[in-house]
């Protein structure tokens, strides 16, 4: 179970890093009049403007990738307590996701820019894909976080269960075990009295009625008061 649901969030943020790296790539091979990977090139070779390079939503869609690993790291690695952590940087996810997802009107005002011949203001096909897709994994990012998260509860929660029904199998041993040690010191107990004790009392009753030059039935009634007495000192004793 616990493998099961580190698998599952490795799994999504492959899945999504796939993609979002993907939808970058496509939308600056489309950041031209005519798609063409020489635009990505073009991009990345030629210095960053602001209101001109597109390159920077490749980088944003690498550091979201990154983010993301760091969490599956924690969750994977991190065995004491993985929310706790993951807890603390859901924050800084939020924080991630709404700065990302202002620099798209930013960036927006940006590329339309047509104050010169320097900016143009074109916005093309590739640009709408970039902007979008920015907001859209932005959001998505931050709830795979939050997945993270649950997941870690989850894996906490198994955890803690199994370690009570560890300890509660030890109890459960423990006092077999004192049950069974008793159960042996009271057959002892028994063994010795009725091997031991009984016979010599009971020798000892019969010799002291036999030896007896006084009242026979007196010594006899002494004799068992004192074997009644040393019955109810083994009882008491036992039980």
């Amino acid at each position: 179970m616990v493998k099961r649901n580190q698998i599952h969030c490795i799994l999504r943020t492959l899945a999504f890093s796939t993609f979002d790296l993907l939808f970058s790539f496509i939308g600056i091979c489309f950041h031209g009049t005519s798609p063409s990977y020489q635009h990505f090139r073009d991009d990345f070779a030629m210095p960053y403007k602001f209101n001109k390079s597109v390159s920077d939503f490749f980088m944003i869609s690498s550091l979201r990738m990154l983010f993301l690993f760091v969490g599956c790291f924690i969750l994977i690695f991190n065995r004491n307590q993985p929310s706790r952590p993951l807890g603390h940087l859901a924050h800084a996810s939020f924080a991630l996701s709404i700065i990302l997802i202002s620099f798209t009107p930013a960036k927006f005002l940006g590329l339309s820019d047509n104050t010169g011949t320097e900016h143009p203001g074109n916005l093309y096909i590739g640009d709408i894909i970039l902007l979008i897709s920015n907001v859209f994994f932005s959001i998505l990012a931050h709830r795979i976080w939050l997945g993270f998260l649950r997941a870690a509860k989850r894996i906490e929660s198994i955890y803690e269960r199994l370690e009570e029904e560890e300890e509660e199998i030890t109890s459960s041993e423990d006092e077999e075990s004192k049950t069974q040690e008793g159960r042996i010191s009271s057959d002892m107990k028994t063994h010795i009295i009725t091997r031991i004790f009984v016979p010599y009392y009971t020798g000892q009753v019969i010799a002291s009625v036999v030896s007896s030059t006084g009242d026979k039935y007196a010594a006899l009634i002494d004799s068992v008061k004192l074997m009644l007495f040393i019955s109810v000192v083994w009882l008491e004793i036992n039980f």
